[in-house]
This record gives structure tokens, sequence and C-alpha cells, in this order.
């Protein structure tokens, strides 16, 4: 039986429920994921983790959205939000620092790893907007203290980067870095994905959406920057993750 990993991109602590009750290997606890995901509070993950029990709890740490090149101050925030994970017993943060020039900021990853204590570190998508993936690769591997590349190859989702994906499996064999597939990845194409690039972990937000309950609706303001529609909340949908899940475990799980 060959090893595979999944990891739940979740907003809620349903959707740590539901990651815990499917087998889910971890969670990425977020918030804001309608923005690409920033640094969920203090109390989120407390209480996500007293939820996860046999899926490790990995925390996203990103005080904006934008960019991922960050000046003194936010580098600072990010610093203090990884103690902060890791004293609320978090297993894991996922992060990442670049230079102007798209190389990664090794400066500031060596800060936050000198923070990080025994948790786990995840150089997340700002991988993807590197200048060179592969030195980017080479310099996360000399850190030493990387465990996956969170990535779509570079491309906007991950089966429309799948050749890329395959170079960086390959690359990242007998190393002690694991190149982990994201962006776009569901029921539909979890396999494609595994058998095109040899990639064994998966990480996937199972997106659902569910209608607000409110009773009153205003309908001239909303808080949404493009003016959308605020009367519904982004969820973890079960039946997509139990798909996805099932899909992945049956491609590796095979006699």
């Amino acid at each position: 039986m060959a090893q595979f990993e999944t990891e739940f991109c979740i907003g809620t602590l349903e959707g740590c429920r539901i990651a815990e009750c499917l087998g889910a290997t971890r969670v990425e606890l977020c918030s804001a994921l309608s923005v690409g995901g920033l640094t969920p509070s203090l109390g989120m993950i407390r209480q996500a983790r007293q939820l996860c029990h046999n899926t490790k709890l990995h925390v996203l740490i990103r005080p904006r959205d934008g960019d991922f090149l960050y000046n003194k101050d936010e580098l600072a925030v990010i610093v203090e939000d990884v103690k902060l994970a890791r004293e609320a017993g978090a297993n894991g943060v996922a992060v990442g620092c670049l230079n102007p020039d798209g190389t990664v900021d090794l400066d500031a990853m060596q800060q936050i790893i000198a923070v990080a204590g025994d948790m786990a570190i995840t150089f997340h998508r700002a991988f993807d907007v590197c200048a060179d993936q592969v030195q980017a690769f080479q310099e996360l591997l000399k850190l030493g203290r990387i465990s996956r590349i969170l990535t779509s190859g570079g491309y906007p989702t991950a089966m429309e980067g799948v050749e890329q994906l395959k170079l960086l499996q390959q690359q990242a064999q007998g190393t002690s870095l694991a190149i982990m597939a994201a962006s776009g990845v569901n029921e539909k194409n979890v396999v494609q994905i595994a058998e095109q690039s040899g990639v064994h972990q998966f990480h996937f937000s199972a997106k659902g959406y569910e209608p607000s309950a409110m009773s009153f609706i205003h309908s001239r303001v909303s808080f949404s920057p493009d003016g959308g529609f605020v009367y519904r909340n982004q969820v973890t949908d079960r039946a997509i993750a139990t798909a996805t899940q099932e899909a992945v475990k049956a491609y590796f799980v095979r006699d």
C-alpha cells in the first residue's frame, strides 16, 4: 500500500469535525478563505485544537492578503503568530516569505524556524510566485526544517500545473521535502493529478456555501470588496470532502 496524505483547508470548526471524521491527515486552519486564507484567531486555533485528535492541526500564518513580501512590522506579527500557534498546541504552520526579486526570504524564514519549536513547517503557495521554483526548492531544502511545499506547480490550478508538479516530485525524491498538490484539487481530478504527477500529498478545501440564516436582508449594503453577495457563508462541503478523500484512498490503497 502506497502512503498518502490529505490536508483539508478549512475555515470553520465544523470543517475540523468533518476532517476528523473522514480521517484526514491534517487540516490547514485559516480565516478569510475568499482571499486565499489569512491567519485565524487565537480563539479559533484553541477551539480547533480541542476537535482535532487523530487529525493534525496546522495553522496558516499570513497576516494580510496580497503579496508575500513582508516589512519589518509584518514579519514581527508573523513570528508572534507562529509562537502563539505553537503555544496553542498546533502541530504545524504554513508560512512563506519572499524577497522583491521572487526568491525565498531566507532571513525571514530563519526567524520563523527559530520560534517554531518542533512544529512542522509547510512553505505555502508563496512558492507558486517564486521566480525560479528549482532554485526555491533548493533554498528551502538547505534550511533543513521545511517539511513540505504547498504548490500548484506555479499555475492557477494543480491540474494545469501537473507537469511541473511531476518535475518537482522528481526533484523531491530522496530528500526531506515533500510536494503537496494544491488549488482546484477535488473528487473529479485528484486521481488524475496523482497519476500524472506522482505526488502523494493533496490539499483541498471541498468548498461549499450555505445560505445565511438571517431573516432580514439589507439589499443596499455589502461588505464584500466586489459588492458581491454577503448573505451566504463558505463551508466545508461534507459530500465533496468525502468523495475526494475516498478517491485518494481508493487510488493508493490497492491490492
